[in-house]
Order: structure tokens, then C-alpha cells, then sequence
């Protein structure tokens, strides 16, 4: 049981407390002579009181949650770097300076690539927003119809608005290919394939990606 109370407050302790006290044993004692372990628990308490008047209070602001509803190649990673995080950060701090007392906290600047976060991206993602509300996220991986669900989900469970960065005009343009090339080399009329670019900007991501180093 000992063992088993110790594994529990181990991954406890990971949760990210303001501040983790550790207590004797004895001074969960519920005997009478226990008058050094009450004294302790009653230091304890004084502790924690004055660890919450520090806390400062929630960011109740909803954040934003930016997402590339696009396809390998389209450029954003090249958008995601440091010079976008400092326009946003500059930006913010504009923003600041003309709201009220309660909004003038800067919001923090979160960019997550999608090839450097272990386990499943978007849980990820939203176990880290539900923890700053506020901030502005930056999501550095192609999300595709099939995740969109998954980026609704992490903004109403974090209180965070969805904003699709996508191409200009000049490549929202509907293609349709008619037809398909199998690997013997033979065409097969009847498969139809729409993309919801135009086919310059579909070649141009498909160049990108070939030039891409193995």
C-alpha cells in the first residue's frame, strides 16, 4: 500500500501545481500527543494561504488557435517561424495598450510542429491550450478534413477561437482529373479526382515536396 500511495503522488506531483508541500506522516496523525505534527500541518496551511494571494488569477480571454487546412508543400512551415511569433507578439502588445487594466496582460505565443510533438498531435495540443486559455496557438501541421473535428473540439473544450490560414484567391480554384494511370502503365477512364486547388498551386507544392532532401 505504501508503494502504491507513492506511485499515485509521483504522478500527481506532474500535474502542475502552483506549489507541491511535502508532510511528514505524523502529521496526519490523528493522536492526541501529536502536538508537533499539528503544529507543522498548521505552518503548512499558513504556507499554502500565502502561495494563493500570489496566484495570480485566470486568463479567462479566449485564445486563438491558428491551423493550415492545406497540403504538404503549401509553405507553411516556412510561415511558422520566428518572424511570425514576433509580428504576433507585437501585435498583441499593441492590442494591449489600448484595452482595459484587466486585458492588458500579454498573451503568450505557443508555435507546435507537428514533427517534433510525441504521442497523438491534437491531444497534445489541447491538454497544453486547456492550460493557457489565452494564448495564441500556432499549429505547424497540414490538417486535413478528417482533423477538422478534432481542431473544433480542442478549441471549445479550451475556450480558443479556430482561424484557417489558407492561399489566396488566385489558388482556391477547383481541379478536376479525369482518369488514372495505374503502375503497368494503363489508364482507367472512369476514376474522377477533384482537388480543391488550382492546378498551378498543386504543382508547385508537388515540385516543393520532390525537391525536399530524403
Amino acid at each position: 500500500d505504501r508503494n502504491k500511495i507513492f506511485g499515485m503522488t509521483k504522478g500527481i506531483r506532474k500535474v502542475g501545481f502552483a506549489a507541491v508541500l511535502d508532510l511528514p506522516s505524523k502529521s496526519c496523525s490523528t493522536n492526541e500527543d501529536n502536538s508537533n505534527g499539528c503544529s507543522q500541518l498548521s505552518l503548512t496551511f499558513g504556507k499554502l494561504w500565502e502561495i494563493s494571494k500570489a496566484i495570480e488569477k485566470p486568463d479567462t480571454r479566449p485564445g486563438i488557435l491558428f491551423f493550415f487546412p492545406s497540403i504538404p508543400g503549401s509553405g507553411k512551415s516556412t510561415l511558422c517561424n520566428s518572424q511570425l511569433r514576433k509580428a504576433l507578439e507585437d501585435t498583441s502588445k499593441r492590442k494591449n495598450k489600448s484595452q482595459s487594466e484587466n486585458n492588458k496582460k500579454p498573451r503568450k505565443i505557443v508555435l507546435f510542429e507537428g514533427d517534433k510533438i510525441k504521442g497523438k498531435y491534437w491531444q497534445v495540443v489541447q491538454r497544453e491550450r486547456s492550460m493557457q486559455n489565452s494564448s495564441i496557438f500556432i499549429a505547424d501541421k497540414n490538417v486535413p478534413p478528417a482533423s477538422w473535428d478534432a481542431v473544433g473540439e480542442c478549441c471549445m473544450m479550451s475556450n480558443g477561437w479556430a482561424v484557417p490560414v489558407l492561399p489566396d484567391n488566385m489558388a482556391l480554384a477547383t481541379t478536376s482529373i479525369s482518369g488514372i494511370r495505374n503502375s503497368n502503365g494503363e489508364l482507367t477512364a472512369d476514376t474522377n479526382h477533384n482537388y480543391p486547388f488550382s492546378l498551378l498551386f498543386l504543382a508547385v507544392c508537388i515540385a516543393r515536396v520532390l525537391a525536399r532532401p530524403p
